[in-house]
Formats: structure tokens, C-alpha cells, sequence
């Protein structure tokens, strides 16, 4: 900082702190002289304990005062402005302010005589008016009408449904009492009071219920203007509460204070006043000054630098064009309050660009320029010049310097490319029915341009042709062509058949006889054109021919199983004579069936069927069959006498010796239908059963028959030879021997 700069700061420091020193003087002046006339008129005194401020920058403060003297309960606090303080109305508040200011503290306490007369009512009804009429007789004592008061000791005394009631008068004895109107335009008490122009006074009244159900709703005016909100008194009766508030008078010399009701309603509203006072307020205040940050600006200065260069200003290197501020800090209040501008300007740099890095083709040169005016340039190949000529790989870069000095560089990479060369294989085949993928080599990455126009870097050829390719250096655009030849390989006559079936037992052999095939191999691994095929299973063959085309195919086998065994067919069985059996063979394998034997092509048999019809005794035989083989089961048929002939006999003795005892018939088959009969000589039936095991034990009632000559019948059905059912009727005599 050079001398002349520093005296300049002193000079702004020193007239800083006179006009300081002014203000804090003209404080004090003022403050003594408000204290001494307060003092004059107030029982009290306040002080801002809390010395003159000062602030670097915007923060809370804590507020402390201090008052001496009568302090009663309604006392007022009030700080001014109220702007930056987080309660005005406290004697101890926290201060925010943004800018300088001072804040005045003033209390304010009523003093000095009740300007209210027979406030109390201890001088009964005089000293104000009422639109209320005053109380008269009834059933209900004074007070019997809505819209009339009286001014007694009690208000059961004035109405016989309101409670017993004290006064609130400290030693006194009246209140007023009163029976809610149902107009509330009329005044309930009003009187009108003597002020000073420009004052504050404070207002105060003591209100209860006289009665629980809809209390009143009072309310109080001043010369006509509504001073509280409306109040709607307790419900619980005789329960005294203030209505407070604080009035200035400003030009008014006579003020006519009126207490209103807003309740309407006939039932209950009614209520009772005591102790009106109306008190002039003695305002006693003190003050403080917080100074925020008062900045002084110095004169402005200018800097200039390139683009990419930094200044330090406003404590950090800035890059940009503008203003910045620079704060000193100030000798009296040691905040930095004196501030120093900087307008700094970015100057531009010439921008020297070369472009990307390219490529150029081998043989090929290329030119590097910058289209910068009003600069020199410097190249790293050492010219002056603004442009080159170059035909070799290196990076290039040159330097731009405009007339104000500020320089910029660039840089660009040259690479030379050799021309792209093709290679395919040698020209090829295409096997029939298959695509062919031609894959070409290069040596750097390129593009391509087939001969139809695609890009890919194969080809897929599915026909015999010449195909054209066209590569381009993808950095810098160098052109390389090749071609082949595509010509079509010969069908390769390779054909297993279809799916088919084998007997289990008999082996499958393939033969491929291919002339122009260079190798087989199986799905085994098996490499030979004969091939074994024993069991089920899907085979396959890939067989290779002398244009390097690869031919499959494939077949599924089946195998047919040889019928080993004929179900439901008996080794031997015999029938009745003239009598017919049915035999039902099968095999799960079998498509083939031929019966044989003596008999086998009698009457209605098919011996080609599986069922068959066994009529005669003999040999006969069944063959199975299908296409891989068969087997033969033999079967012996052998014929019997089935006839049903039942015994009777002729004669029994029933006399409990264990030995024919019993009359009955004996049989060698079954007997159905079967009924026994039998009578005396003289044709009285003595006996009958239709059970073949129960017989006559020679008993009639019970009693034992005497002996002799009996008659019997007997009816049944029995299955004949063929195996018919034959309904017999026969008889005979019998003799009962005692």
C-alpha cells in the first residue's frame, strides 16, 4: 500500500469516527433530557443496561434493561421499532437487526387518581348514565324485567333466581346489578370523562355471571369506537373477571366511555360490574444504538489479464471478468467496513485450432493452417508461416500470439496409412444347398462395400459367381479392391431311406456306395460306408466329398419283436360229448394266426382267427406269427360222457339203525327244478320236498307209517350232453319195510 493510500484510509477512518462520535453525543443529549422530564412526572425509572453496538455483520444481541420504582402488574413494555426484535412487548427481548438502528424502550405504568367517578359504586346510582331502566318490583324483586339495573349490595336481593354475590371492591359494598336487555343498542353504563390531547390511559373493569345458562357478551366503546373484542363472561356465577385495555386520546379533550351487551336472549344475561378505573399512563423510556457493518466504498481500480490467467481478488484467484470487493477493516469499529472495487477484464486469446487428428494415404501430403488475422504464429517444425505442408506421422502443433500478448496452443496427429490390401482364399466352391461365408483378411481396420452394396465384414453366398469387394480406410479413407470366384460343387447322392422296423433277431446292415466320398463318419464315431444296425435308436452319418462339402442324413430305427408266447391257450382240456368250447388265444406281437389239427376246419371254425371252437377230441395246435417269426403251442382235447342220471331206490327201512333210513334221491350232476311226491296206495299224499338232500324218514303227521307199498313222483331239470336244459318227469313204487 503506498503512502498516499494509506493517508487516504486514515482521513476516511478519522471522519468515520467523528461522524460516530455525533451521533452517540446526540443519543446521550437526548436521553438525559427525556430521563429528567420523565422522572418529573413518573414514580419510576427504566435503563437500558445493554451498551451502544456495534456489528461486523448481521447476528443476535441480547437486549438486558433495568426499571427501579412502583412496577404494579399492568405495567407496559413496549420497544420501538419493532423490526428485527422477536418480542417488542418484554423488557428483555433478542435483537436481529440487518441494518443500524436505535431501538427505544419505554414503561409505561398507570398512575395517578381513577378519572372514573363512583367507579366502585359505593355512592350507589350517580356519576354515569344507562339506556337500562331501573329496577322495579315483582315477583322476582327489582330486577323482574330484562333491560333494568339497580346498584345494591347483593343480587339475590334484587332478583330472587341470582346468586348471593360479594362486591369486588377491597372493603366495599355495592355493585352494579343487572338484568340483560334484549336489544343490544341500548348502553348499559356510560360516562363521559375529561382528557389530555396525546395521552395514554388505561382501562380496567371487573365483570361476573349472575346467572349459569347464555352469560352475557359485553363489550366496551369510546366515543363510539370498540376498544375490546367482545367477552363472553364465565358461566360459573359470582366468578369475577377483568376486561383491560389501553386508549391514546390523541386530539379529543372528552372521552364518554359505554359498556355494552351482545347477548339478546330473554334466559339467563344477566350479570353484575364493580371497580371502573380509568388511569392515566406514565411512560418512562431509554434507548440504545447497534451499528451493522457501516461500509465505506473507496475509489474503484482495474485490472486486466488473458484468458486462462487468474488475479487474487475478493480472497480467490478469479477467472472470470467483473467486479470485486476487497474489505479493509476499520480502526473504530475493527470490522472490515472500507471496501475497494477491482473491475478485472478477461482479455481473449487468439484460439489457434488445427481440427481432430486425422490420417492421409501413403504418397499423399496435407496441409495444416490456422485462419487466425492480426497474430504470429510459431510451428514445432520451427516456421513462421500460417500453414505447413507435411506427408509424415508426428504431431504437429503451433503457438498464436495476438497483439495484446495472450497467447493460445493446439496440437493435431497426422498418420499415414498404407493403402488397404484384400486378401481372400483361392477361388472356391459352393456345396450344393448350403451357404457359403467368404471372410476376407485386411490389415487395418477398415470399411466395406460389397458387390450389392452391404457392409458387413463377411459375405454370405448361397450361388456360384464372382463377388467384389471395395475396403476404405476408416482414418484416412484409403481405397483397396478384391475378388473370387465361387463355382458349384457336385450333389453328393446320400440317402439312408426313411424311419423303419427290423426283427429283433435279424440284424440291419448299410451299405453306402458313394464313388466321389472322401470320408464317413456316425454318430458313434464309427468311420466306414457299412454300418450294423441291431437295436432302436436314431442314427446319423456325416459324410465329406472332394470339394470339402460336408453331407448329413439320418434315419430311425424300430425294432419288431418275435412273438415267444400265446396267452389264455390250455396245454389240454376235455369236453362232453355233442358238447361246444370256446378257446380265445393272443400275443401282444403276434399278426399272423393258424390253427390245425383233425378237426380243425370243421363247421364254422376260421383257422385263421383267435378265437376257435373245440367240438370234437384231438390234437390241435395254434401258430403265432408275424414278419420276423412265430411260435407253436399244442393243445389235447379229450371227450367224456357228461349225461345226468339219478338214482332211486326201490325200497327203504326206517327203523334208526343208521342204514337207509331215508327215502331220497341220489344224483351225479346238478338237479334244478326239482320236486319229490309221495302217496299211499290209496292216492293220499303223504309226503313232498323240493330239496334233493331232504327225504321221508317213513313218518305221516308224525306218526310211523306201516309197512308196505308206496307210490312216488318226481319232476326236475338237468343240463343233457350238448348243454341243454332238459325238464324230467318220472316215477315208480317203493317199499317201506319195518
Amino acid at each position: 500500500m503506498t503512502n498516499e493510500f494509506s493517508l487516504l484510509l486514515k482521513k476516511i477512518d478519522f471522519n468515520l469516527s467523528i461522524e460516530l462520535m455525533k451521533r452517540f453525543i446526540l443519543l446521550c443529549v437526548c436521553l438525559i433530557l427525556f430521563i429528567v422530564e420523565s422522572s418529573a412526572q413518573c414514580n419510576h425509572t427504566v435503563m437500558v443496561t445493554t451498551p451502544d453496538t456495534f456489528l461486523c455483520s448481521a447476528a443476535p444481541i441480547q437486549l438486558a434493561t433495568a426499571t427501579t420504582g412502583t412496577i404494579p402488574t399492568n405495567t407496559i413494555y413496549n420497544w420501538s421499532p419493532a423490526a428485527g426484535l422477536n418480542d417488542p412487548t418484554i423488557p428483555n427481548p433478542t435483537a436481529s437487526p440487518t441494518v443500524s438502528a436505535t431501538y427505544t424502550y419505554s414503561v409505561g405504568v398507570p398512575a395517578g387518581n381513577n378519572l372514573i367517578a363512583n367507579g366502585d359504586f359505593e355512592a350507589g346510582s350517580t356519576g354515569f348514565t344507562s339506556d337500562y331502566g331501573t329496577g322495579i318490583g315483582g315477583v322476582y324483586g327489582l330486577l323482574t324485567f330484562a333491560g333494568n339495573y339497580t346498584v345494591n349490595t347483593n343480587p339475590t336481593l334484587a332478583h330472587a333466581g341470582f346468586p348471593s354475590c360479594t362486591n369486588h371492591t377491597v372493603g366495599g359494598t355495592n355493585m352494579l346489578v343487572v338484568n340483560g336487555a334484549l336489544n343490544d343498542s341500548l348502553a348499559v353504563w356510560c360516562q363521559v370523562v375529561s382528557v389530555t390531547p396525546n395521552t395514554d390511559y388505561y382501562f380496567s373493569m371487573w365483570v361476573a355471571s349472575a346467572v349459569v345458562i347464555d352469560p352475557a357478551e359485553l363489550y366496551v366503546q369510546v366515543n363510539g369506537q370498540t376498544m375490546t373484542p367482545v367477552v363472553t363472561l364465565n358461566s360459573v356465577t359470582c366468578q369475577w373477571q377483568e376486561i383491560t385495555f389501553i386508549w391514546n386520546s390523541g386530539n379529543a379533550i372528552l372521552a364518554n366511555f359505554c359498556v355494552r351487551n351482545q347477548n339478546e336472549l330473554n334466559t339467563g344475561n344477566d350479570f353484575v360490574i364493580d371497580d371502573i378505573l380509568l388511569q392515566e399512563i406514565c411512560v418512562v423510556s431509554d434507548s440504545i444504538y447497534i451499528g451493522v457493518n457501516d461500509t465505506i466504498a473507496l475509489a474503484n481500480t482495474s485490472q486486466t489479464i488473458c484468458a486462462g490467467d487468474s488475479a487474487f481478488l475478493s480472497n480467490n484467484w478469479q477467472a472470470q471478468s467483473g467486479s470485486y470487493n476487497d474489505t479493509i477493516q476499520s480502526v473504530l469499529s475493527g470490522c472490515d467496513s472500507l471496501i475497494l472495487t477491482t473491475q478485472l477484464t478477461i482479455l481473449p486469446n487468439s484460439q489457434a485450432n488445427l481440427g481432430a487428428d486425422f490420417g492421409i494415404c501413403e504418397g499423399e501430403s496435407t496441409t495444416l493452417f490456422s485462419t487466425l488475422t492480426g497474430v504470429t504464429f510459431l510451428w514445432n517444425t520451427g516456421s513462421t508461416d500460417s500453414s505447413i505442408t507435411v506427408d509424415a506421422t508426428g504431431d504437429y502443433y503451433v503457438t498464436a500470439t495476438n497483439t495484446a500478448g495472450c497467447q493460445t496452443s493446439d496440437t493435431v496427429n497426422v498418420s499415414v496409412q498404407p493403402i488397404p490390401i484384400v486378401t481372400f482364399t483361392n477361388d472356391t466352391t459352393i456345396c450344393f444347398e448350403q451357404i457359403l461365408e467368404l471372410t476376407p483378411s485386411t490389415l487395418h481396420p477398415v470399411n466395406y462395400f460389397w458387390q450389392d452394396s452391404s457392409t458387413n465384414n463377411t459375405f454370405s453366398v448361397t450361388a456360384a459367381g464372382t463377388y467384389y469387394l471395395t475396403v476404405t480406410d476408416a482414418l484416412a479413407g484409403c481405397v483397396g479392391n478384391g475378388s473370387v470366384i465361387v463355382t458349384n460343387g457336385t450333389p453328393l447322392n446320400l440317402a439312408l431311406g426313411g424311419d423303419t422296423i427290423i426283427c429283433e433277431n435279424i440284424p440291419w446292415q448299410i451299405s453306402l456306395n458313394i464313388p466321389t466320398a472322401t470320408s464317413f463318419e456316425w454318430q458313434d464315431g464309427t468311420q466306414s460306408s457299412d454300418y450294423f444296425i441291431d437295436s432302436e435308436g436314431t442314427y446319423s452319418i456325416v459324410v465329406s466329398d472332394i470339394d470339402n462339402c460336408v453331407f448329413t442324413d439320418s434315419v430311425t430305427v424300430t425294432l419288431e419283436a418275435v412273438p415267444d408266447e400265446i396267452l389264455y391257450l390250455p396245454a389240454d382240456t376235455t369236453i362232453c360229448k355233442n358238447s361246444v368250447i370256446t378257446v380265445r388265444a393272443f400275443s401282444s406281437v403276434a399278426t399272423d394266426y393258424l390253427w390245425e389239427g383233425e378237426f380243425a376246419y370243421y363247421e364254422q371254425n376260421d383257422p385263421f382267427d383267435t378265437t376257435f371252437l373245440l367240438t370234437y377230441p384231438g390234437t390241435y395246435s395254434l401258430t403265432a406269427s408275424n414278419r420276423c417269426g412265430g411260435i407253436t403251442q399244442f393243445l389235447e382235447v379229450e371227450e367224456e360222457d357228461c349225461g345226468c342220471y339219478p338214482f332211486v331206490p326201490n325200497g327203504f327201512t326206517p327203523n334208526n339203525d343208521g342204514v337207509n333210513d331215508i327215502f331220497q334221491i341220489f344224483s351225479n350232476c346238478e338237479i334244478q327244478d326239482y320236486q319229490l311226491l309221495v302217496f299211499d296206495r290209496w292216492g293220499n299224499r303223504v309226503f313232498s320236498s323240493t330239496d334233493v338232500n331232504v327225504g321221508w324218514d317213513g313218518t305221516i303227521a308224525g306218526q310211523e307209517a306201516t309197512s308196505g307199498i308206496y307210490i312216488w313222483q318226481m319232476t326236475y331239470a338237468v343240463m343233457n350232453e350238448s348243454g341243454q336244459l332238459n325238464r324230467i318227469i318220472d316215477g315208480g313204487d317203493l317199499t317201506l319195510v319195518r
